[in-house]
């Protein structure tokens, strides 16, 4: 039986996808058709064989040495079109403290840090500037192409719930799946390790769960953002 991970619904639709959309992998074992599940009730979709994956499964089939072939902005060129915009963020509400969750090997940090901000980078498979157990408290937490990589979605709402302050922010990019043709879309890709794909209801539900409130959306550069305030512990 499958349970989404968002609304925990038990019933949904099937689609086939391919592990490397016709490329040849060097992991022979992977090369088939997954199984995503598209929710139901909340219009989320999940990859649920690969719920289970230790980190050790994680770091030698997806964020290995090639990940970056996947995802061609994790070598700098998505921190170069987002600094502008969390850079006026930080500076309109007068924050100083950044931490930019599962931020690779810390670009976006490294360009806030040079103009003056307190700004780390933790990310579980690349850079760790801090102790994130230490529960430090910051103004901002940016967390982008992050959601769609976390199964666990109430583990890591409720680490961002940890990491901001109560008025505070969460900026996290993600697309949508909603009127979305999951068998053919770009997102649902298992070898980029897209487990988790957001509805607009499932982010919003997660948001409010967890003591966030929905901002405003904005895109910078055909990244959709999202921005929400923590409005209670």
């Amino acid at each position: 039986m499958y349970t989404c991970p968002i609304c925990k619904c038990n019933n949904g639709t099937e689609y086939s996808v391919p592990w490397d959309y016709g490329n040849v992998s060097k992991f022979q074992e992977l090369n088939r058709k997954f199984t995503y599940i598209k929710c139901e009730r909340c219009g989320c979709v999940y990859l649920d064989e690969m719920k289970n994956w230790t980190p050790e499964q994680f770091s030698k089939y997806i964020y290995n040495s090639d990940y970056a072939k996947m995802d061609s902005g994790y070598n700098g060129d998505r921190a170069k079109k987002l600094f502008s915009y969390i850079y006026f963020t930080l500076s309109f509400y007068h924050f100083n403290s950044i931490l930019d969750y599962g931020g690779g090997k810390g670009h976006l940090v490294d360009l806030l840090k040079f103009s003056g901000f307190k700004a780390y980078c933790y990310d579980e498979f690349d850079r760790k500037d801090i102790d994130i157990s230490k529960q430090e408290k910051f103004d901002i937490c940016t967390a982008i192409e992050v959601l769609e990589h976390e199964f666990n979605a109430d583990k890591l709402w409720n680490k961002f719930k940890s990491f901001v302050k109560v008025g505070g922010m969460l900026i996290c990019s993600t697309d949508y799946s909603d009127g979305k043709d999951i068998s053919s879309w770009y997102y649902a890709h298992p070898k980029a390790g897209h487990v988790l794909l957001y509805s607009g209801n499932g982010i919003m539900f997660q948001a409010k769960k967890f003591g966030f409130k929905y901002i405003g959306d904005f895109n910078a550069f055909n990244i959709l953002c999202h921005v929400f305030q923590k409005v209670s512990e």
